[in-house]
């Protein structure tokens, strides 16, 4: 869930300024509990400007990240753009990224709006790109069923025999049930058999964003990073999101506050910097 609108938030992110604020890999100990850390990325948008934004990806290690956006100002490999809308259709070809994010919730009036049909009538267009391209990210629980809004998406472009590469998926939970989520997700990977992106999610109660605490939000970055790591048809995870109290959403979620690293920041610096340990010898 990301607002068509971004209210200025103080974020005061000079490095400089801040000297010894973390130490790339030094706070994590004991077994590195994820293998593939390029699967690790966040939601990002430069609410305080590109050069924030810049400084802030850098010292979080991640693997990937997107901003809800065709092209970014940064010259960043890791970047991914999305087509939010029928608006960014023009843009299709503003990035050399060889990936694609699609529509984002376009079963939601507030974010891309959009029909089935209007959806399935704008596809060729980005199969055009010759890039592999994510599903459109439905609201969370609208993705299963045959008339549910991706159902019907996936069986219009089976019929047409249109190209879906992967499934995005949003996760925003009211319990830290690791297990559900798992068993969410290998439903939405049976129904369609196509690799997963968790591009959005964390817990969240919308109607008590301050439910859950920094803490819990931490630990259950941790375990469910941990998991999703596990699963072979996870391809990628992004954490929702960057920066905490956007649009009045404070979910204590954010990876930063105020310019430094939270609880959750650190834990995702913890885990995209630690190495798995190698195989013992014979």
């Amino acid at each position: 869930m990301i607002r068509a609108k971004f209210p200025g938030i103080c974020l005061l992110l000079a490095l400089a300024a801040a000297p010894g604020l973390f130490l790339p890999g030094a706070a994590h100990a004991g077994p590195c509990p994820v293998e593939h850390v390029g699967k690790l990325g966040t939601g990002a948008w430069p609410v305080d400007g590109e050069n924030a934004l810049q400084a802030d990806l850098a010292r979080l290690h991640g693997g990937w990240f997107y901003t809800w956006q065709a092209k970014s100002g940064l010259s960043d490999p890791r970047f991914v753009p999305m087509i939010r809308s029928g608006r960014d259709l023009p843009q299709v070809f503003a990035t050399a990224s060889p990936v694609l994010l699609t529509f984002n919730e376009p079963d939601e009036a507030k974010q891309a709006n959009m029909s089935v049909e209007l959806a399935l009538a704008y596809w060729p267009t980005l199969m055009a790109t010759g890039k592999r391209l994510g599903s459109p990210a439905t609201g969370t629980g609208n993705e299963l069923g045959p008339d549910s809004w991706l159902g019907r998406f996936m069986a219009g472009a089976g019929a047409r025999g249109y190209r879906v590469d992967f499934i995005a998926v949003h996760h925003y939970a009211q319990s830290p049930d690791i297990d559900a989520f798992r068993r969410r997700l290998e439903r939405i990977h049976a129904a369609y058999d196509r690799p997963i992106w968790v591009t959005e999610w964390a817990l969240a109660d919308w109607t008590r964003p301050g439910r859950f605490s920094v803490a819990e939000q931490a630990s259950f970055f941790r375990r469910a990073s941990a998991m999703l790591d596990d699963l072979p048809f996870v391809e990628r995870h992004a954490w929702f999101g960057l920066y905490e109290g956007l649009d009045g959403w404070n979910l204590h979620s954010g990876l930063v506050a105020d310019g430094r690293l939270t609880e959750v920041g650190r834990a995702f610096v913890d885990l995209a910097t630690c190495e798995a340990a190698p195989d013992d010898p014979e």
